[in-house]
C-alpha cells in the first residue's frame, strides 16, 4: 500500500537542481527525544515500605483504591467493595489483644492526608486496628518495629 505523502529523495532534488539551478536539499533535523522521568514519590515510598516489610517476613498487602477507570468499571469496583480514602497498605500481623492489624497511609514527602483519609484512620483505630500515616521510610519502619515489639518475637 502506497502512501499519498510525497517525500523528496536525493535523486529528485538533484534533478530539480539541474532543471531550476542549484537547489540544496532541505536538512531535516529531528529534535532528540527528552526522556522525562515520571515522578511518583508516593508510590516509590510505598514500594520501599513493602520491600522492607517483605524482607523481614511480614505479611503486607496494598489496597489499590485509586486510579482512572471508566464509569462502568468504577461502578463495578464499588459494588465489589472499593472504598474511597482507605489506607494504602495493610500489615496483617495482629498484636493481640491490643491490635488486630496495622493500616498504613503513605504520602509523598511533605504532603498530608486528606480529611477523608484521616477519618478512615480514626475509624480503623476505633475498630481495634493501629492506623497511621507516613511521608518517609524511616518513620514508617520505626513505627512498624515499635508495633511489633509489643508481641513476643521482635523484628
Amino acid at each position: 500500500m502506497q502512501s499519498n505523502r510525497f517525500i523528496p529523495t536525493k535523486r529528485y532534488l538533484t534533478a530539480c537542481g539541474a532543471f531550476y539551478g542549484d537547489v540544496s536539499p532541505p536538512t531535516f533535523t529531528k529534535r532528540p527525544k527528552v526522556k522525562r522521568k515520571r515522578q511518583h514519590p508516593e508510590q516509590d515510598l510505598q514500594i520501599e515500605i513493602v520491600q522492607w516489610c517483605e524482607s523481614h517476613g511480614l505479611l503486607v498487602h496494598a489496597i489499590p483504591n485509586e486510579g482512572r477507570r471508566s464509569l462502568y468499571a468504577g461502578q463495578r469496583m464499588r459494588m465489589a467493595g472499593l472504598k474511597k480514602d482507605v489506607a494504602d497498605l495493610f500489615l496483617a500481623e495482629p498484636v493481640m489483644p491490643i491490635y488486630a492489624g496495622y493500616y498504613i497511609e503513605v504520602k509523598a514527602p511533605g504532603q498530608k492526608p486528606r480529611p477523608g483519609q484521616l477519618e478512615f484512620l480514626t475509624l480503623a483505630r476505633k475498630k481495634g486496628y493501629k492506623a497511621e500515616w507516613f511521608d518517609n521510610l524511616e518513620a514508617a519502619c520505626d513505627s512498624i518495629v515499635a508495633y511489633l515489639s509489643t508481641r513476643s518475637g521482635n523484628v
